[in-house]
């Protein structure tokens, strides 16, 4: 439809077309023109009527399976608008799929349109594969239009293990979002509460970067080797240049009361580095002594992906773990080291277990837990 001005004053248009026909769309501009002047386009808008399909997944992690059950499941939400059809949901081989986190016996699961819409529906996925591997695929959602088929795509990963997974508790866990305190609720009973303290290491006061502060929610606790709390690390600031110091560290306690005793399984870190990707670099030691007559160092583990650490990045001091991402828009790398070969620490009463968290730039640490 069209209208037309005779004049230069301000006109409002108004005009009316017919919604579009099922699967197709109408565009609209306005056009200005005048002799001897030159014309004038708006902007296009679309009405459409091509089916729509939405899927929100709040960033799906790498599942992890161990060898005895599937893994945990992860959940996604799915609705779609001006459907001339059902959505048909498939998973890729060895992940499962179900509408009720209980029964995982379909796939593909089909959404039934009601008028043309369907409202927003909880869908569970889960790994579960019948041998030790890599997997990876795509969760496809399907609907037709006509002679049209309308696809979208929704990855998922992940890793089975040759072994069960571990059963553990949080034994002390240090938040370090507001201050260095242990988290009262999850210490378990019979624990000290104790503080980290910092060697050679300093907050951040928040001037170099102003939203990474000494604590954050989003960054945990930010510290560097500079003792002007401006996140420097180089050797001028106070760093240890790109090799790890051992008296630069961080340093946990963990001490059961009188007549308790505890076994420590693993220590676990959510972690990364702000502004920087080389010589990112982590290890872990322990003592039962102070480092006066003993010293051990972590015995491997896994990261957030349930991959094991190699050999030669173990988290070991002369085998330090080399953390890939930044911390830029937060912590995204979680690291779980062994004690004793994954046989644990006994720490019985009047005994104290010293934990050393060794960097060297700067970093920032939004949880430190002790498991068993």
């Amino acid at each position: 439809s069209s209208s037309t001005a005779t004049n230069d004053t301000s006109i409002n248009f108004t005009g009316s077309d017919a919604v579009p026909p099922a699967c197709s769309s109408y565009f609209y501009f306005v056009k200005a023109s005048k002799t001897g002047s030159t014309t004038t386009y708006t902007d296009t808008i679309e009405i459409s009527s091509i089916p729509t399909v939405n899927a929100t997944t709040n960033s799906l992690t790498n599942f992890l399976q161990g060898s005895t059950a599937p893994s945990a499941s992860q959940a996604f939400i799915v609705n779609g608008v001006n459907l001339l059809n059902n959505i048909t949901i498939t998973a890729p081989s060895n992940f499962e799929m179900s509408l009720d986190n209980t029964n995982w016996n379909v796939n593909p699961i089909t959404l039934i349109q009601t008028a043309g819409s369907i409202a927003n529906t909880t869908i569970y996925v889960r790994l579960n594969a019948a041998s030790a591997n890599s997997y990876s695929g795509n969760i496809v959602f399907t609907t037709n239009c006509s002679a049209s088929t309308i696809t979208k795509n929704i990855a998922v990963s992940g890793v089975t293990q040759s072994t069960p997974l571990l059963n553990f508790d949080v034994l002390q866990q240090w938040d370090l979002i507001v201050n260095n305190n242990d988290n009262v609720t999850l210490r378990a009973t019979g624990l000290t509460a104790t503080t980290p303290t910092l060697s050679r290491l300093n907050l951040s006061n928040g001037t170099q970067v102003p939203v990474v502060t000494a604590y954050s929610t989003l960054y945990g606790q930010a510290i560097a080797p500079s003792s002007a709390g401006d996140g420097m690390w180089t050797t001028a600031s106070g760093g240890s240049g790109g090799n790890l110091n051992r008296t630069l560290y961080e340093q946990f306690t963990i001490k059961p009361d009188v007549n308790y005793s505890v076994r420590i399984d693993s220590l676990v870190a959510l972690i990364g580095y702000y502004a920087s990707t080389s010589n990112t670099k982590i290890a872990v030691a322990y003592s039962k002594s102070n480092f006066t007559t003993d010293s051990s160092n972590v015995t491997g583990g896994r990261d957030l992906s349930g991959i094991t650490f190699p050999s030669t990045a173990n988290g070991a001091f002369t085998t330090p773990i080399v953390v890939t991402a930044t911390s830029n828009a937060g912590n995204t790398s979680l690291y779980a080291f062994a004690l004793n070969a994954g046989n644990g620490v006994q720490i019985n009463a009047g005994e104290t277990l010293i934990s050393l968290l060794v960097d060297h730039i700067f970093s920032t640490c939004l949880s430190f837990e002790i498991l068993n």
